[in-house]
């Protein structure tokens, strides 16, 4: 038993996303050219056709995605009520409602055990695909993220800088969902969704009587720190941010995610 368990290869991470459009063509051809003029990578691609899917197989640094577009709507409405959560892009819903295809962006299998790595490659990939003429936005599922082609595009000049020096940057502002709440007394609060696909709790500021802008930069600010920076939240932690800001960190149950243990932060 034991040899078989250490011939066994360790698995890295896997996700699927979604890249909708509002048209009913795709060419592979147009997205591999796209690829190489963003990252400097000529892609060698399998297609291949069934009914009214399109499979796309590929390899990037040990990474197999399969891409496959579809010839119809999203099967469910949960982008569109993602759409109307969405604080930043106004016309979200209406864009989402009217989409007439989308394709789903998926690791297969992986051999790189770097997360940040692997997920910085995979928004490579969705970066292309929103280059294409009839896309709209991004649709990350497991955060409950949807993400205009143009806003999630914002972070590539940062990403090929990293690239440059044999790094990885990974903007976790396309993966990591943060949602407002205004609450009856005034005051507002924030939560956010998606840190669960990087294994650390979600985060949540409670009762909170500063203004959305300043608890973005706090929240942006953290988020940097234990993705980027790879740190990790204790709970009981005192933490001086910029400003002249001080945070404590708590580990309790949710008071917005009330299903599960969260990170309280605490100013």
């Amino acid at each position: 038993m034991g040899l078989f368990k250490a011939g066994k290869k360790e698995e890295g991470y896997r996700c699927t996303q979604y890249a909708l459009f509002d048209g009913i063509g795709f060419d592979p051809e147009v997205f591999i050219h796209g690829f190489e003029e963003d990252w400097g990578v000529k892609l060698d691609i399998e297609i291949r056709n069934e009914d009214k899917i399109k499979f796309l197989h590929f390899n990037i640094d040990k990474i197999q995605f399969v891409c496959s577009f579809m010839k119809s709507e999203y099967p469910d409405n949960s982008p569109i009520e993602a759409a109307r959560r969405n604080p930043f892009w106004k016309e979200a819903e209406e864009c989402i409602e009217n989409h007439k295809t989308f394709m789903i962006v998926a690791i297969l299998k992986n051999e790189c055990l770097d997360q940040i790595k692997t997920c910085s490659i995979f928004t490579q990939v969705c970066c292309s695909f929103m280059r294409l003429a009839n896309a709209l936005c991004i649709y990350n599922a497991d955060s409950g993220l949807v993400i205009e082609k143009n806003s999630y595009r914002n972070y590539m000049y940062i990403m090929k800088a990293a690239r440059e020096h044999n790094d990885y940057y990974l903007p976790y502002q396309n993966w990591i969902n943060i949602n407002y709440i205004r609450e009856e007394n005034g005051e507002i609060g924030a939560f956010t969704t998606g840190l669960n696909m990087f294994n650390m709790l979600e985060i949540e500021l409670v009762h909170v009587k500063y203004e959305v802008e300043i608890m973005q930069k706090i929240i942006n600010t953290i988020l940097f720190c234990i993705i980027m920076d790879n740190k990790t939240l204790e709970s009981g932690q005192l933490i001086k941010l910029e400003e002249g800001i001080e945070i404590i960190t708590k580990q309790a149950k949710g008071y917005y995610l009330n299903d599960r243990e969260v990170m309280h932060i605490i100013y």
